[in-house]
Order: C-alpha cells, then structure tokens, then sequence
C-alpha cells in the first residue's frame, strides 16, 4: 500500500522488530473525508491516530457565540490525534477538511500496544508532541503581541511557505479563514487587503493573494 512517507519514516526511526511493523501497517485503514466532514472534534476524546495522505485540514478552536480561530492548517505528511497517546484528555480543537482529504488512521490502542515493547515509539511521540507545542507557543506569541497588520502579515507569508507548494491554497481557503487564521475580523481582513495592494505590496488575483513586495511584508510581520 502507498503509506505517506511519514508512516515509513517512523518505522524506521523508531527501528520497530518486523512484529512491531505488522501491527503498525495492519492496524492501518484508509478513509476519505469530504470538504467540511470532522477528522476530530473539540471536547472529544480521540481513538484514532490520523496520518495525512492528500488534502488539507483546518485545526480549529471553536469559541462563543460561532466564532472560530484556525490556528493551523494541515497537509500531507502531517499527524493528527497523537495527544491521545500520552494522555486521556479530550480534544483542545476540531480537525476540518478543506478539501477532499484522505487519512490513514490506527487505533490508539494498536499504537499503545508498541509502545509498550519500544521506548523508541514513546520518544517519538513525545517530540512530535513538543514540535505541537512549540508551535502553539509561537502562535500565542504572535497573537497576543502584534496588531491586525502583523497578523494578517504573518498569515499570508505563511500560505506562500514550502508547506503549501503543491496545494492551489486559495482555492481552498475563504477570506472568512484567511481572517480566522489571523484572528481578526472579516471586515479587518478586507480592508487590510484594500490597503496593502493600493500600497502595492500585494495583487490580488481572483481568490490568489500574490506578495509583490516581499522585504515590505516580512517588515510588517516584524514589527507587528
């Protein structure tokens, strides 16, 4: 079967005995999801471990009255649910596809039987929790210390990253997003893009968003 290179890549680091490896990849299903169906959902416990093979998911923290924050976005390669390993606590977010998107997932408790014959498969949930963290923490740092056009700025240099070479990510993504991911307004998001491609830092075309002046943004998302 074509695994996402990330289930080989944990094989091998994780150096599991050929038994290991035939409970990994036998627990293995693969399941497709539709634009807007759930992978998790905030305030339920998980018991599947989702790898990424296509598509793009948002990783969202469902707040009062509707309102939403993204803070992240999800392709190929990357794994969802591992909290559940180490702990019993529910869900922090809900995981929504963006687009058609299928997942690999095991139960947790296939995982957990591993981790009970290799602390090697241990360790490496436990660093693939701390990169989580890391970049929860950095978020919360961009959040609570810059303004809307810092933000917004850091958001759209993050769409123009390596991550999202090989995703046509503004088809995917509606400014209500773009501005969720930000954590500001749609109306704030609107009239940033107006402002920015009169200043002509930005074009917009259609959906696209197109950086035209680069050294002006990274200025931005700096100085907040």
């Amino acid at each position: 079967m074509n695994y996402p290179s990330i289930i080989n890549t944990l094989i091998e680091k994780c150096k599991l005995s050929p038994q290991e490896s035939d409970i990994f990849t036998l627990g293995l299903h693969l399941i497709e999801f539709k634009r807007g169906e759930s992978l998790l959902k905030q305030g339920i416990c998980s018991k599947q471990l989702f790898f990424i093979a296509s598509g793009l998911v948002k990783l969202v923290i469902e707040g009062y009255k509707e309102r939403s924050f993204i803070f992240d976005l999800a392709t190929k390669g990357e794994i969802l649910g591992f909290n559940a390993i180490l702990s019993n606590l529910p869900n922090y977010f809900s995981a929504i596809a963006l687009s058609s998107v299928s997942i690999f997932y095991i139960e947790i408790d296939e995982i957990k039987k591993i981790i009970e014959q290799n602390s090697n498969f241990l360790y490496f949930w436990s660093l693939e929790l701390q990169k989580q963290n890391q970049f929860i923490f950095n978020r919360l740092n961009i959040l609570g210390n810059k303004q809307i056009h810092g933000r917004f700025s850091e958001s759209i240099l993050y769409l123009r990253s390596e991550k999202f070479n090989e995703i046509e990510i503004y088809n995917l993504i509606s400014r209500k997003e773009l501005a969720e991911l930000s954590a500001i307004s749609l109306d704030s998001t609107m009239k940033i893009i107006n402002e920015l491609k009169n200043d002509k830092i930005i074009e917009v075309n259609g959906k696209e968003i197109i950086i035209k002046d680069l050294e002006m943004m990274v200025r931005l998302a700096q100085i907040g």
